[in-house]
């Protein structure tokens, strides 16, 4: 699946499948990750294991895992910053005509060094470059199962600047 695809699989799943995503808010005092390789190792691993991970490390759920023909959705939180939300949405469906199964994890920090450490290491692992049409100062990398997107928005919520790390990955359904 190359680059273009990835992006379709993404903009397909975040059109069409309404509620088939997972938010789970992290604290960063007590982070899952601790640095960019353990969070491409948590990224690339199954749907049941992250929700594992996540509760082992404290992170609550508020709604038990719903599932529908197109995927799984579970919502959850930890306590807010002053500065923002952290958080995290895990994503799970499989493409209809490739059986592919689409593994999603979004990150998102309020504007902090928490975030720089994330993408000083995955800018170096990976080396970004610019990325097209998903917004100003947008960058990202692509390979034929891996795509990462770091963009800046705003919390919908707050209407504070957030940033973002989009980790997706494809594998063939078992």
């Amino acid at each position: 699946m190359n680059h273009l695809e990835l992006m379709v699989a993404n903009l397909t799943m975040k059109k069409n499948i309404v509620g088939a995503f997972f938010v789970l808010l992290l604290n960063p005092l007590n982070a899952q990750f601790t640095d960019a390789k353990s969070l491409m190792s948590f990224s690339k691993s199954d749907f049941t294991s992250k929700i594992e991970i996540l509760k082992k490390k404290g992170w609550v759920s508020d709604m038990p895992l719903r599932k529908t023909s197109k995927g799984k959705s579970i919502t959850g939180y930890k306590k807010k910053t002053e500065n923002g939300n952290y958080s995290v949405v895990l994503t799970k469906f499989t493409l209809p005509d490739s059986k592919k199964v689409v593994n999603i994890t979004d990150l998102y920090f309020p504007y902090d060094d928490t975030f720089s450490k994330y993408f000083d290491e995955l800018s170096t692992i990976y080396n970004f470059s610019g990325v097209q049409g998903m917004g100003e100062g947008a960058v990202g990398y692509s390979e034929k199962n891996l795509m990462i997107l770091v963009k800046m928005s705003k919390d919908s919520y707050s209407s504070k600047w957030i940033q973002e790390i989009e980790i997706t990955s494809v594998k063939d359904s078992k």
